[in-house]
């Protein structure tokens, strides 16, 4: 993608994407938000000086990235755009794992010192489970290859959070426990029953989104043998657990595109 064929707007997306891969806990659309939302053509007209951050090495980069063709040209050179989808998508799982351990953890002794606290840490847990969705769903539609690793760890998560209601609950029942009677005084719960089954009024479907716009920039994806067995698979979880109509409905439909 040469610089003079792209927008100021197109660059400064492209920038984030290929600076943040090297950061291994933030997606692009988390990364550097306050240097993303200074680059405008106000500062494209500025001194070249200006550009530079003391002390600031990737907002340095970004800013020059995003104006300077021969520290654009550069960039690009650095992180092609095929390595880093396989990078986005690594990272996507890593974050996700990293849900699912904080989730696994409030069985431990140190999570069940109050109810509350339980329920504050699981919320906050599916708030980013969320979050990382939507996240997901603006690469989405900038990314332009390596859609087949995104959607391997999405309806890996999927599934993951289908059979969450086999065993876990707000604070799961574990060997861990400190007494039997502490757990059974807080309520059971899973990621499945607040994500899927009976989510918060005003959320939207779980991951379905995700999975639409999938099929939107990249209807072989999903197509392909094994991926349509996944989620005939997780399919069939949903109907097992009595999932809403409404998204078994819209998950059908995904399949059936």
């Amino acid at each position: 993608m040469r610089f003079q064929s792209t927008t100021l707007e197109q660059r400064k997306h492209h920038v984030r994407d290929i600076i943040s891969s090297f950061d291994r806990m933030t997606l692009p659309l988390e990364f550097r938000a306050d240097v993303f939302a200074r680059i405008d053509e106000e500062q494209a007209g500025r001194s070249q000086s200006e550009w530079t951050r003391q002390g600031d090495l990737t907002g340095t980069a970004m800013q020059w990235g995003s104006h300077d063709p021969a520290s654009w040209e550069t960039l690009n050179r650095w992180q092609p755009p095929s390595p880093r989808a396989k990078l986005f998508a690594e990272k996507l799982r890593r974050l996700f794992d990293d849900q699912f351990k904080k989730y696994d953890d409030l069985g431990s002794v140190q999570a069940q010192i109050t109810t509350a606290g339980s329920r504050t840490s699981f919320d906050q847990i599916c708030d980013r489970f969320h979050k990382l969705t939507q996240a997901t769903v603006v690469d989405l539609r900038f990314r332009t290859e390596g859609h087949a690793h995104t959607a391997d760890v999405l309806l890996d998560v999927l599934a993951r959070v289908c059979r969450s209601q086999d065993d876990i609950s707000e604070v799961r029942r574990s060997p861990r426990s400190p007494t039997a009677s502490a757990t059974r005084a807080l309520p059971q719960t899973s990621l499945y029953h607040v994500l899927i089954h009976e989510p918060a009024l005003g959320t939207t479907d779980f991951m379905l989104e995700a999975l639409e716009t999938l099929n939107e920039v990249s209807p072989r994806t999903l197509a392909a043998r094994s991926m349509r067995q996944r989620l005939q698979t997780i399919d069939a979880l949903l109907r097992v657990r009595h999932a809403p109509f409404s998204y078994q409905t819209r998950l059908r439909e995904v399949i059936n595109n």
